[in-house]
């Protein structure tokens, strides 16, 4: 630790003096930029990663995650380089919304997840997701996002085929 915490920081004071400055068409980060400049070891391939969307147990897909990422785990930030790449629909639309530099290493990473994902408040009733419908001004993609949370809120389990029914049930009519 005391050495990953040595060479972290050179990296990080390399980064600040040499990196070029980001423009606004490069994808914006949550973490600091040095952790990109950590090497990956020879002969390292792209796990296959299960992706989460944003439903299910966010502390089984941090738990699956890591197993993925085998040798490169104990490395903060290898592993903050590649959790993006485990995350698909909604939960990856919340991680693109993180500000740059949101969180500084691993351990916080995986506490910022953990607090949107799992203390998120199971209150919902199916019969409160079948009521929720789109607004006459709003866009699809606003309406399909506001049902889409609504449904990781369900304090009872549904399945996915039949909330997809009832979010479509909930769009206007000439959709």
């Amino acid at each position: 630790d005391m050495i990953e915490d040595m060479v972290n920081k050179k990296l990080k004071q390399i980064a600040a003096e040499q990196a070029p400055r980001s423009s606004e068409s490069e994808l914006e980060k949550p973490y600091e930029a040095w952790h990109d400049l950590v090497p990956f070891p020879s002969g390292w391939h792209p796990p296959k990663f299960h992706q989460f969307d944003g439903t299910g147990d966010a502390r089984e897909h941090l738990a699956y995650f890591e197993a993925a990422c085998g040798d490169t785990a104990n490395s903060s930030s290898l592993l903050l380089r590649q959790f993006s790449r485990s995350l698909t629909g909604s939960a990856f639309h919340w991680y693109s919304r993180l500000p740059v530099g949101a969180t500084s290493n691993w351990a916080e990473m995986k506490e910022v997840f953990k607090r949107h994902f799992v203390a998120m408040k199971k209150d919902f009733t199916i019969v409160k997701l079948s009521q929720v419908r789109q607004k006459r001004e709003e866009a699809i993609e606003d309406y399909v996002i506001r049902f889409r949370n609504s449904y990781v809120r369900l304090a009872r389990e549904m399945h996915l085929e039949d909330a997809i029914g009832m979010c479509v049930h909930g769009m206007q009519q000439h959709w």
